[in-house]
């Protein structure tokens, strides 16, 4: 089964701004909503992902490793994250992109495959899920990069 789901923002607030958002995968994860939660790896763009999923009236736990496989600074980070036990796969490509000198655009694609038996049952709330995360983080990042934008203009 696989999903994809892409979002974006035009951003009130410079690219610095909206990039110091979304520059390690510590910002990342804290941007995310709470669906899951992490870890971070001590010296390491890495952390140890949990994710708890009901299934009827039991919750499945599943620890996934997260890291950040590519990064250009103040253009591009593309994130995994990886659940073996659950044959998981995320990617999260996060793109930002100047529009001025005040106001940035942020794309974020994000992908999830998981080939496990429970997957296709699981569809519909992997989709809100992947929706939620998208759309969360996109927001999260918006509110705060305009948040420190209006902030500085006060100074």
């Amino acid at each position: 089964m696989e999903l994809q789901f892409d979002w974006q923002e035009r951003i009130v607030a410079p690219l610095k701004g909206v990039w110091n958002e979304v520059a390690t995968l510590e910002k990342i994860l804290s941007n995310s909503p709470p669906a899951f939660s992490w870890d971070p790896t001590p010296g390491a763009d890495r952390a140890t992902v949990r994710v708890v999923l009901p299934v009827g009236p039991l919750k499945w736990s599943i620890t996934c490793q997260a890291e950040v496989e590519e990064i250009r600074p103040s253009e591009r980070i593309v994130w995994t994250i990886e659940g073996p036990s659950a044959e998981l796969h995320f990617r999260g490509v996060i793109d930002v992109q100047p529009l001025g000198e005040t106001e940035t655009k942020l794309s974020y694609s994000a992908s999830f495959e998981s080939q496990h038996r429970f997957a296709n049952r699981l569809r519909g709330l992997l989709s809100e899920i992947l929706e939620e995360q998208v759309r969360g983080l996109v927001s999260r990042v918006r509110e705060r990069a305009q948040r420190r934008q209006r902030a500085q203009e006060r100074l």
